[in-house]
Protein backbone atom coordinates (compact mmCIF):
# COMPACT_ATOMS: atom_id res chain seq x y z
CA UNK A 1 0.00 0.00 0.00
CA UNK A 2 0.99 4.02 -0.20
CA UNK A 3 0.37 7.27 0.22
CA UNK A 4 0.54 10.19 -1.85
CA UNK A 5 1.14 8.94 -5.75
CA UNK A 6 3.21 11.35 -8.82
CA UNK A 7 2.58 9.59 -12.01
CA UNK A 8 3.75 11.02 -15.56
CA UNK A 9 1.71 10.91 -18.66
CA UNK A 10 1.35 10.68 -22.26
CA UNK A 11 -1.12 10.56 -24.79
CA UNK A 12 -1.11 7.44 -26.92
CA UNK A 13 -2.60 6.30 -30.42
CA UNK A 14 -5.56 5.74 -28.74
CA UNK A 15 -6.39 8.96 -27.88
CA UNK A 16 -7.52 9.63 -32.12
CA UNK A 17 -10.50 7.32 -31.80
CA UNK A 18 -11.38 8.58 -28.20
CA UNK A 19 -11.58 12.25 -29.86
CA UNK A 20 -13.44 11.32 -32.46
CA UNK A 21 -16.13 9.14 -30.35
CA UNK A 22 -15.93 12.27 -27.93
CA UNK A 23 -16.85 14.55 -30.75
CA UNK A 24 -19.18 12.23 -31.97
CA UNK A 25 -21.55 12.17 -28.99
CA UNK A 26 -21.07 16.04 -28.16
CA UNK A 27 -22.59 16.86 -31.57
CA UNK A 28 -25.14 14.38 -31.01
CA UNK A 29 -26.22 15.56 -27.82
CA UNK A 30 -26.31 19.04 -29.52
CA UNK A 31 -28.73 17.82 -32.03
CA UNK A 32 -30.73 16.26 -29.72
CA UNK A 33 -30.64 19.55 -27.42
CA UNK A 34 -32.05 21.70 -30.86
CA UNK A 35 -34.40 18.96 -32.09
CA UNK A 36 -35.92 19.44 -28.62
CA UNK A 37 -36.54 23.32 -28.58
CA UNK A 38 -37.46 23.20 -32.42
CA UNK A 39 -40.12 20.41 -31.35
CA UNK A 40 -41.05 22.78 -28.35
CA UNK A 41 -41.13 26.00 -30.18
CA UNK A 42 -43.59 24.20 -33.15
CA UNK A 43 -45.88 22.72 -30.47
CA UNK A 44 -46.26 26.36 -28.98
CA UNK A 45 -47.26 27.79 -32.32
CA UNK A 46 -50.28 24.66 -32.78
CA UNK A 47 -51.62 25.41 -29.26
CA UNK A 48 -51.39 30.09 -29.83
CA UNK A 49 -53.12 28.82 -33.57
CA UNK A 50 -55.26 26.87 -31.25
CA UNK A 51 -55.78 29.43 -29.30
CA UNK A 52 -56.70 32.08 -31.42
CA UNK A 53 -59.40 30.18 -33.24
CA UNK A 54 -60.86 29.53 -29.92
CA UNK A 55 -60.95 33.39 -29.18
CA UNK A 56 -62.30 34.28 -32.60
CA UNK A 57 -65.30 31.54 -32.41
CA UNK A 58 -66.69 32.69 -28.97
CA UNK A 59 -66.95 36.05 -29.69
CA UNK A 60 -68.89 35.20 -32.74
CA UNK A 61 -70.73 32.82 -30.65
CA UNK A 62 -71.13 35.96 -28.12
CA UNK A 63 -72.02 38.58 -31.00
CA UNK A 64 -74.98 36.43 -32.78
CA UNK A 65 -76.94 34.91 -29.47
CA UNK A 66 -76.14 37.59 -26.73
CA UNK A 67 -79.56 36.18 -25.11
CA UNK A 68 -77.59 32.66 -24.50
CA UNK A 69 -75.02 32.65 -21.66
CA UNK A 70 -71.64 31.98 -23.64
CA UNK A 71 -69.90 32.39 -19.57
CA UNK A 72 -66.44 31.49 -21.08
CA UNK A 73 -63.35 33.39 -20.89
CA UNK A 74 -60.12 32.30 -22.15
CA UNK A 75 -56.56 33.97 -20.64
CA UNK A 76 -54.05 35.38 -22.54
CA UNK A 77 -50.65 33.72 -22.55
CA UNK A 78 -46.68 34.72 -22.84
CA UNK A 79 -44.57 32.46 -24.54
CA UNK A 80 -41.00 32.53 -22.38
CA UNK A 81 -38.12 34.33 -24.29
CA UNK A 82 -35.92 31.05 -24.37
CA UNK A 83 -34.12 28.25 -26.15
CA UNK A 84 -34.64 25.89 -23.26
CA UNK A 85 -37.11 22.83 -24.18
CA UNK A 86 -38.26 22.26 -20.68
CA UNK A 87 -39.83 26.08 -19.97
CA UNK A 88 -41.01 25.89 -23.25
CA UNK A 89 -42.45 22.32 -22.82
CA UNK A 90 -43.97 23.75 -19.36
CA UNK A 91 -45.60 27.10 -21.13
CA UNK A 92 -47.07 24.47 -23.52
CA UNK A 93 -48.22 22.25 -21.27
CA UNK A 94 -50.14 24.47 -18.81
CA UNK A 95 -51.67 25.89 -22.56
CA UNK A 96 -52.84 22.78 -23.64
CA UNK A 97 -54.73 22.19 -20.30
CA UNK A 98 -56.01 25.91 -20.33
CA UNK A 99 -57.29 25.23 -23.86
CA UNK A 100 -59.07 21.65 -23.04
CA UNK A 101 -60.71 23.49 -20.12
CA UNK A 102 -62.35 26.67 -22.26
CA UNK A 103 -62.73 23.50 -24.97
CA UNK A 104 -65.16 21.74 -22.12
CA UNK A 105 -66.43 24.81 -21.36
CA UNK A 106 -67.63 25.72 -24.65
CA UNK A 107 -69.44 22.18 -25.15
CA UNK A 108 -71.10 22.82 -21.58
CA UNK A 109 -72.66 26.11 -23.12
CA UNK A 110 -73.94 24.35 -26.15
CA UNK A 111 -75.11 21.84 -23.77
CA UNK A 112 -77.38 24.73 -22.14
CA UNK A 113 -78.80 25.74 -25.26
CA UNK A 114 -80.44 23.00 -26.38
CA UNK A 115 -83.83 24.85 -27.34
CA UNK A 116 -81.50 27.24 -29.93
CA UNK A 117 -80.87 25.08 -33.41
CA UNK A 118 -78.90 27.79 -34.75
CA UNK A 119 -76.75 27.92 -31.36
CA UNK A 120 -76.60 24.17 -31.32
CA UNK A 121 -75.24 24.36 -34.87
CA UNK A 122 -72.86 27.24 -34.78
CA UNK A 123 -71.01 25.33 -31.28
CA UNK A 124 -70.53 22.03 -33.43
CA UNK A 125 -68.54 24.54 -35.83
CA UNK A 126 -66.67 25.95 -32.78
CA UNK A 127 -65.93 22.35 -31.57
CA UNK A 128 -63.96 20.92 -34.43
CA UNK A 129 -62.48 24.66 -35.02
CA UNK A 130 -60.85 24.27 -30.95
CA UNK A 131 -60.01 20.64 -31.71
CA UNK A 132 -56.58 22.02 -32.66
CA UNK A 133 -56.98 19.25 -35.65
CA UNK A 134 -57.82 20.96 -39.07
CA UNK A 135 -54.73 21.50 -40.74
CA UNK A 136 -56.27 22.86 -44.52
CA UNK A 137 -56.56 26.51 -45.16
CA UNK A 138 -59.95 25.37 -46.79
CA UNK A 139 -61.00 23.55 -43.82
CA UNK A 140 -60.25 26.31 -41.47
CA UNK A 141 -62.31 28.99 -43.74
CA UNK A 142 -65.21 26.42 -44.09
CA UNK A 143 -65.89 25.77 -40.59
CA UNK A 144 -65.62 29.83 -39.62
CA UNK A 145 -67.95 30.40 -42.57
CA UNK A 146 -70.93 28.34 -40.76
CA UNK A 147 -70.97 30.87 -38.31
CA UNK A 148 -71.08 34.10 -40.44
CA UNK A 149 -73.62 32.69 -43.49
CA UNK A 150 -76.50 34.61 -41.19
CA UNK A 151 -74.79 37.69 -41.38
CA UNK A 152 -73.07 38.02 -44.91
CA UNK A 153 -74.35 36.18 -48.13
CA UNK A 154 -73.32 33.24 -49.38
CA UNK A 155 -72.59 34.61 -52.38
CA UNK A 156 -70.30 37.03 -50.70
CA UNK A 157 -68.55 34.32 -48.68
CA UNK A 158 -67.69 31.96 -51.35
CA UNK A 159 -66.48 34.10 -53.47
CA UNK A 160 -63.98 36.10 -50.60
CA UNK A 161 -63.00 32.50 -49.73
CA UNK A 162 -61.63 31.71 -53.67
CA UNK A 163 -59.91 34.84 -53.32
CA UNK A 164 -58.37 34.20 -49.94
CA UNK A 165 -57.60 30.61 -51.07
CA UNK A 166 -55.58 32.23 -53.99
CA UNK A 167 -53.42 34.49 -51.82
CA UNK A 168 -52.56 31.51 -49.15
CA UNK A 169 -52.19 28.82 -52.42
CA UNK A 170 -48.68 31.05 -52.81
CA UNK A 171 -47.53 30.07 -49.41
CA UNK A 172 -44.17 28.07 -49.49
CA UNK A 173 -44.80 26.02 -46.03
CA UNK A 174 -44.95 22.37 -45.62
CA UNK A 175 -48.39 22.96 -44.70
CA UNK A 176 -50.93 24.77 -42.89
CA UNK A 177 -50.06 23.49 -39.71
CA UNK A 178 -46.44 25.92 -40.22
CA UNK A 179 -48.97 28.79 -40.94
CA UNK A 180 -48.68 30.99 -37.81
CA UNK A 181 -51.93 32.04 -35.86
CA UNK A 182 -51.85 35.69 -36.63
CA UNK A 183 -51.59 34.73 -41.14
CA UNK A 184 -54.93 32.29 -40.53
CA UNK A 185 -56.71 34.96 -38.31
CA UNK A 186 -56.24 37.84 -40.84
CA UNK A 187 -57.67 35.64 -43.50
CA UNK A 188 -60.48 34.50 -41.32
CA UNK A 189 -61.46 38.23 -40.97
CA UNK A 190 -60.79 39.23 -44.70
CA UNK A 191 -63.79 36.31 -45.50
CA UNK A 192 -66.39 37.39 -43.14
CA UNK A 193 -65.32 41.51 -43.32
CA UNK A 194 -69.08 43.67 -42.83
CA UNK A 195 -68.44 44.99 -46.41
CA UNK A 196 -66.42 44.40 -49.49
CA UNK A 197 -64.08 47.63 -49.44
CA UNK A 198 -63.00 46.13 -45.89
CA UNK A 199 -62.27 42.61 -47.15
CA UNK A 200 -60.17 44.42 -50.27
CA UNK A 201 -58.07 45.53 -48.01
CA UNK A 202 -57.31 42.72 -45.52
CA UNK A 203 -56.89 40.76 -48.75
CA UNK A 204 -54.32 42.99 -49.93
CA UNK A 205 -52.91 42.97 -46.71
CA UNK A 206 -53.20 39.09 -46.49
CA UNK A 207 -50.82 39.27 -50.06
CA UNK A 208 -47.79 41.23 -48.64
CA UNK A 209 -47.71 38.96 -44.88
CA UNK A 210 -47.77 35.56 -47.37
CA UNK A 211 -44.76 37.70 -49.57
CA UNK A 212 -42.91 38.52 -46.36
CA UNK A 213 -43.61 35.26 -45.54
CA UNK A 214 -42.25 33.25 -48.25
CA UNK A 215 -39.24 35.81 -47.92
CA UNK A 216 -38.42 35.09 -44.47
CA UNK A 217 -38.64 30.93 -45.16
CA UNK A 218 -36.05 31.39 -48.10
CA UNK A 219 -34.02 33.61 -45.71
CA UNK A 220 -34.27 30.77 -42.74
CA UNK A 221 -33.36 27.94 -45.19
CA UNK A 222 -30.50 30.11 -46.82
CA UNK A 223 -29.35 31.02 -42.67
CA UNK A 224 -29.67 27.24 -41.87
CA UNK A 225 -27.35 26.11 -44.99
CA UNK A 226 -25.12 28.72 -43.66
CA UNK A 227 -25.22 27.65 -40.33
CA UNK A 228 -23.99 23.85 -40.87
CA UNK A 229 -21.54 24.99 -42.97
CA UNK A 230 -20.01 27.54 -40.11
CA UNK A 231 -20.38 24.28 -37.83
CA UNK A 232 -18.54 21.97 -39.83
CA UNK A 233 -15.49 24.85 -40.11
CA UNK A 234 -15.53 25.24 -35.98
CA UNK A 235 -15.92 21.32 -35.56
CA UNK A 236 -13.21 21.00 -37.79
CA UNK A 237 -10.57 23.35 -36.02
CA UNK A 238 -12.09 23.41 -33.02
CA UNK A 239 -13.30 19.64 -31.98
CA UNK A 240 -13.57 20.33 -28.14
CA UNK A 241 -14.67 23.77 -27.27
CA UNK A 242 -16.58 26.05 -27.87
CA UNK A 243 -19.64 24.77 -26.73
CA UNK A 244 -22.12 27.76 -26.40
CA UNK A 245 -21.54 28.66 -29.78
CA UNK A 246 -21.80 24.82 -31.61
CA UNK A 247 -25.24 24.98 -29.45
CA UNK A 248 -26.33 28.23 -31.08
CA UNK A 249 -25.66 26.85 -34.57
CA UNK A 250 -27.23 23.57 -33.87
CA UNK A 251 -30.50 25.85 -32.81
CA UNK A 252 -30.14 27.61 -36.27
CA UNK A 253 -29.76 24.47 -38.28
CA UNK A 254 -33.14 23.39 -36.34
CA UNK A 255 -34.95 26.17 -37.74
CA UNK A 256 -35.42 27.46 -33.48
CA UNK A 257 -33.48 30.96 -33.95
CA UNK A 258 -32.17 32.77 -36.81
CA UNK A 259 -28.53 33.46 -37.51
CA UNK A 260 -27.34 36.81 -35.91
CA UNK A 261 -24.20 38.10 -37.70
CA UNK A 262 -22.27 38.13 -34.53
CA UNK A 263 -22.44 34.44 -34.19
CA UNK A 264 -20.98 34.46 -37.73
CA UNK A 265 -18.35 36.69 -36.40
CA UNK A 266 -17.83 34.77 -33.34
CA UNK A 267 -17.54 31.56 -35.53
CA UNK A 268 -14.71 33.45 -37.68
CA UNK A 269 -12.69 35.00 -34.40
CA UNK A 270 -12.71 31.43 -32.16
CA UNK A 271 -10.81 29.92 -35.37
CA UNK A 272 -8.70 32.31 -35.87
CA UNK A 273 -8.15 32.53 -32.23
CA UNK A 274 -7.38 28.94 -32.53
CA UNK A 275 -5.40 28.60 -35.28
CA UNK A 276 -2.17 28.32 -33.98
CA UNK A 277 -3.60 25.25 -31.26
CA UNK A 278 -1.50 22.12 -32.22
CA UNK A 279 -3.12 18.68 -32.04
CA UNK A 280 -1.43 18.27 -28.71
CA UNK A 281 -3.35 21.33 -27.44
CA UNK A 282 -6.50 19.81 -28.56
CA UNK A 283 -5.90 16.90 -26.78
CA UNK A 284 -5.00 18.51 -23.60
CA UNK A 285 -8.63 20.60 -23.75
CA UNK A 286 -10.10 17.51 -23.60
CA UNK A 287 -8.50 15.64 -21.09
CA UNK A 288 -10.05 17.00 -18.40
CA UNK A 289 -13.34 15.79 -19.45
CA UNK A 290 -11.73 12.45 -19.63
CA UNK A 291 -10.36 12.34 -16.25
CA UNK A 292 -13.74 13.25 -14.88
CA UNK A 293 -15.85 11.15 -16.72
CA UNK A 294 -13.25 8.01 -16.13
CA UNK A 295 -13.78 9.27 -11.96
CA UNK A 296 -17.72 9.34 -12.19
CA UNK A 297 -17.67 5.81 -13.98
CA UNK A 298 -15.38 4.40 -11.03
CA UNK A 299 -18.48 5.83 -8.76
CA UNK A 300 -16.24 8.71 -7.20
CA UNK A 301 -18.06 11.94 -6.40
CA UNK A 302 -16.39 14.57 -8.08
CA UNK A 303 -15.84 18.55 -8.13
CA UNK A 304 -16.04 21.14 -11.23
CA UNK A 305 -12.62 20.16 -13.31
CA UNK A 306 -12.12 23.28 -15.17
CA UNK A 307 -11.37 22.58 -19.11
CA UNK A 308 -7.89 23.75 -19.31
CA UNK A 309 -6.46 21.52 -16.50
CA UNK A 310 -4.16 19.75 -18.86
CA UNK A 311 -3.46 23.03 -20.29
CA UNK A 312 -2.67 26.08 -17.25
CA UNK A 313 -3.18 23.01 -14.71
CA UNK A 314 -4.64 23.31 -11.49
CA UNK A 315 -6.32 21.33 -8.96
CA UNK A 316 -9.56 18.93 -8.53
CA UNK A 317 -11.29 17.44 -5.84
CA UNK A 318 -12.61 13.74 -5.72
CA UNK A 319 -13.77 11.37 -3.33
CA UNK A 320 -15.80 8.01 -2.47
CA UNK A 321 -18.93 8.12 -0.19
CA UNK A 322 -18.55 7.28 2.89
CA UNK A 323 -15.80 9.49 3.18
CA UNK A 324 -16.63 12.22 5.07
CA UNK A 325 -13.78 14.38 5.76
CA UNK A 326 -11.62 13.18 3.26
CA UNK A 327 -10.68 13.73 -0.48
CA UNK A 328 -8.73 12.96 -2.79
CA UNK A 329 -7.01 16.04 -4.33
CA UNK A 330 -5.55 15.92 -8.29
CA UNK A 331 -2.89 18.43 -9.18
CA UNK A 332 -1.48 18.46 -12.54
CA UNK A 333 1.35 20.13 -13.87
CA UNK A 334 1.27 20.31 -17.49
CA UNK A 335 4.66 21.62 -18.18
CA UNK A 336 6.12 18.64 -16.47
CA UNK A 337 3.49 15.85 -18.37
CA UNK A 338 2.57 14.85 -13.83
CA UNK A 339 -0.27 14.19 -12.23
CA UNK A 340 0.08 14.17 -8.08
CA UNK A 341 -2.79 12.25 -6.28
CA UNK A 342 -3.05 13.14 -2.58
CA UNK A 343 -5.02 12.19 0.23
CA UNK A 344 -6.22 15.73 2.17
CA UNK A 345 -8.50 16.07 5.17
CA UNK A 346 -10.94 18.67 5.16
CA UNK A 347 -10.31 21.04 8.41
CA UNK A 348 -14.56 21.62 9.07
CA UNK A 349 -13.92 21.66 12.49
CA UNK A 350 -11.08 23.82 13.25
CA UNK A 351 -8.30 23.00 15.65
CA UNK A 352 -10.33 19.72 16.77
CA UNK A 353 -9.89 17.86 13.18
CA UNK A 354 -5.83 18.09 13.74
CA UNK A 355 -6.78 15.50 16.84
CA UNK A 356 -7.88 12.88 14.75
CA UNK A 357 -6.83 9.09 15.04
CA UNK A 358 -3.82 9.11 12.53
CA UNK A 359 -4.96 5.43 11.83
CA UNK A 360 -7.97 7.08 10.13
CA UNK A 361 -6.16 9.12 7.51
CA UNK A 362 -3.95 5.52 7.24
CA UNK A 363 -7.41 3.92 6.18
CA UNK A 364 -8.25 6.43 3.80
CA UNK A 365 -5.04 5.70 1.92
CA UNK A 366 -5.21 2.84 1.80
CA UNK A 367 -8.72 2.62 0.65
CA UNK A 368 -7.55 4.85 -2.20
CA UNK A 369 -4.52 3.04 -3.09
CA UNK A 370 -6.51 -0.07 -3.67
CA UNK A 371 -8.89 1.99 -6.31
CA UNK A 372 -5.76 3.62 -7.97
CA UNK A 373 -4.44 0.79 -10.37
CA UNK A 374 -8.39 0.72 -11.53
CA UNK A 375 -7.77 4.51 -11.89
CA UNK A 376 -4.99 4.20 -13.84
CA UNK A 377 -6.17 1.25 -15.89
CA UNK A 378 -9.47 3.27 -17.26
CA UNK A 379 -7.29 6.30 -18.38
CA UNK A 380 -5.08 4.08 -20.41
CA UNK A 381 -8.26 2.29 -22.11
CA UNK A 382 -9.26 5.95 -22.73
CA UNK A 383 -5.99 7.45 -24.32
CA UNK A 384 -4.26 8.87 -21.87
CA UNK A 385 -1.25 6.78 -20.44
CA UNK A 386 0.10 6.80 -17.40
CA UNK A 387 3.30 5.88 -15.93
CA UNK A 388 4.15 6.00 -11.92
CA UNK A 389 7.38 7.45 -11.03
CA UNK A 390 6.95 8.29 -7.23
CA UNK A 391 4.73 6.37 -4.15
CA UNK A 392 5.23 6.75 -0.25
CA UNK A 393 3.91 4.44 1.87
CA UNK A 394 0.78 4.73 3.53
CA UNK A 395 1.26 7.38 6.27
CA UNK A 396 5.08 8.39 5.66
CA UNK A 397 3.74 11.36 5.14
CA UNK A 398 0.80 13.63 7.41
CA UNK A 399 -2.42 13.96 5.78
CA UNK A 400 -2.37 17.56 4.12
CA UNK A 401 -5.27 19.45 5.59
CA UNK A 402 -6.98 21.73 3.73
CA UNK A 403 -9.94 24.75 4.34
CA UNK A 404 -13.35 23.79 3.44
CA UNK A 405 -12.94 26.68 1.05
CA UNK A 406 -10.83 25.08 -0.77
CA UNK A 407 -13.24 22.05 -1.50
CA UNK A 408 -15.85 22.44 -3.54
CA UNK A 409 -19.44 22.59 -1.64
CA UNK A 410 -21.09 19.33 -3.11
CA UNK A 411 -17.66 16.92 -1.65
CA UNK A 412 -17.92 19.06 2.08
CA UNK A 413 -19.66 16.47 4.84
CA UNK A 414 -22.80 17.60 6.28
CA UNK A 415 -22.51 18.83 9.06
CA UNK A 416 -24.24 17.88 12.35
CA UNK A 417 -26.96 20.59 13.75
CA UNK A 418 -25.55 22.69 16.75
CA UNK A 419 -27.31 21.84 19.85
CA UNK A 420 -28.36 24.94 21.94
CA UNK A 421 -26.93 24.59 25.61
CA UNK A 422 -29.52 25.13 28.21
CA UNK A 423 -28.79 27.46 30.81
CA UNK A 424 -28.83 25.58 34.41
CA UNK A 425 -31.53 26.24 36.19
CA UNK A 426 -30.88 23.48 39.63
CA UNK A 427 -28.77 24.28 42.85
CA UNK A 428 -24.84 23.95 42.74
CA UNK A 429 -24.91 21.20 45.38
CA UNK A 430 -27.93 19.29 45.60
CA UNK A 431 -27.17 18.32 49.53
CA UNK A 432 -27.42 21.84 50.47
CA UNK A 433 -30.52 24.19 51.29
Amino acid sequence: MSGPKTTSYRFTIEWRQELARRQAEERRSREEHAKRVAAALAQCDQLEKRAQRLRTSLQELKERFPSEIVDVVLRDFSRPVSDDPVALEGYAREMGQELDRVSSAVQAAEQQAQANIDFRQAAGAVAEMVAGNILTAEAVIDRFLETKRLLVSTETLDRRKMTVQRVLGRLSTEGWGDVPASLELLALEAVSADSDQRADALISELRLVVQKLNQERAERQHQQREARALLDRLEQEIPFGEDRLKQRLELVIAGAAPLMAEVAAQVTRAIESAAGQTRQSEIQLAASKIIQESLTDLGYQVGPIENTLFVKGGTAYFKKAGWEDYCVRLAVRPNESKMNFNVVRVAVRGDEQAALDRSTDIQIENDWCSEFPRLMNTLQARGIEPELVRQLAAGEVPVPVVDEGDIPAALLPEKAPKIRKQPFAGKVNPGED
